[in-house]
Formats: structure tokens, sequence, C-alpha cells
């Protein structure tokens, strides 16, 4: 019965301890000092941040995540500013001096430096230089970009052909298109809806036309006209578009209304026609 007490009495006592100990460090303020120091430290690195997360793909994950980009990017620029800070004080003794060095003048090379951090930052990734460079050495077989969709279309800018449920094809240049495949919209250029037949029926008046993603089942990158594979399998191509122009036309008598390509279907003519 007492040692059931004593250790009860014992978690009361490491609990009012915490609680002093929480307590007395939220009691404690900052000097004023101190917080406009902290300001200055961090915000070349969430300048960065926000630079990065507008020019990107990549989704604003949760609060951590974000603060740790941030501090990290502040890490960079501090880096930055303590590398150049004795350029600039060279300078001044052989050149000629322009002015003091001050918070303020530390701040706004910070800024400077969080910008173009976030800039050459979200170039790389939008490029894929810093993980083409690791693939080549083995370090990763990841890409740079957050999906395979958002990879293919930055990869290949060409005509694409949307398949919907129903079966019907619209042909058309992607201006913009959604992060991802669940929402957003297509918007295209020069749209075409293809035929059962693989003949096509330009929409001349439409300058450009919005497509809801959600509707989208497929996907095709064509091929650009003077592509090599375009001549050196003609024939192949034209058997393809026979047997699917056939496979439609049964489709279409049998049930009353044009039906979406099979499975075989649709990887007979990624073969041939697509990328």
């Amino acid at each position: 019965m007492k040692g059931g007490l004593g250790v009860g009495d014992d978690q009361v006592c490491l609990r009012s301890v915490d609680c002093w100990t929480w307590s007395y460090a939220l009691s404690v303020e900052l000097p004023a000092i101190d917080l406009i120091e902290l300001f200055y430290a961090l915000l070349p690195g969430f300048l960065a941040a926000s630079v990065f997360h507008s020019l990107t793909p990549y989704p604003k994950r949760d609060v951590l995540d974000r603060v740790v980009t941030a501090l990290m990017f502040t890490l960079c620029s501090q880096l930055c500013i303590a590398a150049m800070r004795p350029v600039l004080f060279w300078l001044g003794r052989e050149v000629g001096v322009l002015g003091e060095w001050s918070p303020m003048v530390e701040l706004a090379w910070g800024a400077v430096f969080g910008v173009s951090l976030g800039l050459v930052w979200s170039h790389a990734i939008n490029k894929g230089h810093t993980h083409e460079w690791l693939r080549k050495r083995g370090a990763t077989k990841r890409t740079s970009l957050p999906t395979q969709w958002y990879s293919a279309f930055s990869k290949y800018d060409r005509f694409i052909i949307l398949h919907f449920a129903d079966g019907r094809r619209l042909m058309g240049w992607p201006i913009e298109w959604p992060d991802e495949p669940e929402s957003g919209h297509f918007l295209l250029q020069c749209p075409e809806w293809v035929m059962k037949d693989g003949s096509k029926a330009a929409m001349h008046k439409i300058e450009v036309l919005l497509v809801s993603a959600k509707d989208v089942v497929t996907v095709e990158f064509l091929r650009f006209s003077d592509d090599p594979v375009l001549q050196e399998q003609k024939a192949a191509i034209d058997m393809a578009d026979a047997v699917l122009t056939k496979a439609r036309e049964e489709a279409t008598d049998e049930q009353g209304q044009p039906a979406a390509a099979s499975s075989e279907e649709r990887e007979q003519l990624c073969r041939s026609t697509t990328i």
C-alpha cells in the first residue's frame, strides 16, 4: 500500500516539475533585440522557401516540413553571407568604403541570397538537373518532379490526345495542364475531335478549350510528323489504325454508342504511334 502510494507521489512530483518547467519557459520573454535578430536571421530562408513553393509543382506539406525546408534555406543563406562578408571588407580596404555593415545591410543581402537560392533551386528542380546528375552516378533512380504525371507533361512538349470514359477522343496542344490527374483542367489550343475512323474534326471557331481532368482516362503524347519512327514503322502504324477503327465500328454497332478502346488495343497503338 505504501509502495503504491510512493510511486503515485513520484509521478505527481514529476508531472508538477514538468508543468513548472514549461510554465517558467513560457513566462520568460525574449528581449526585443533578440526577436529582431532572430527575424533577420530566419527571413532569408522563409523567403527562399516561399519562392521555391510558388515556382515548383511540389505540394505544400505540413507546417513542420515547410519549416524544416525554410531552415535549410536559412543555413545556405547564412553561409553565403559569411563567405561574402570578408570579400566586401577586403573591397572596402582596397577600393573604397561604400558604407558601413549594419543589421539592415545584412538583412538586405540575406533577402538577395534568399530569393536567388529559391530561383536557382526551383530551376534545378523543374529542369531535373540535380537528379539527372545523381542518376548518372547511380545515387538515385528518382526524378526531381513529384509525380510521373507532371514529369510526362514537362518532358514531352507536343500534341496530345485525351481519351474520355465514353470513348471520345480529343486532340490538341496543351498550354496548361493539372498538377494531378484527379483534379484541375486541361487548357488545349487547336482542339480537334478524333473520329472513330481516325479522321479529325477541327474546331476552328474555338481558340482554346478547357477540359476537366476527372473526365480523362488516358493521355497520348504524339510524335511529331517528322519523327523518323513514323516513316520506319508506317506499315505497323497503318495496321494498328485499321484494327482500332474496326474495333470501334463493331462496338458502335453492338452498343449503339462509341466504346473506349480495350487495353490491348491501346497497347498496340502505343507501341506504334505514341511514346
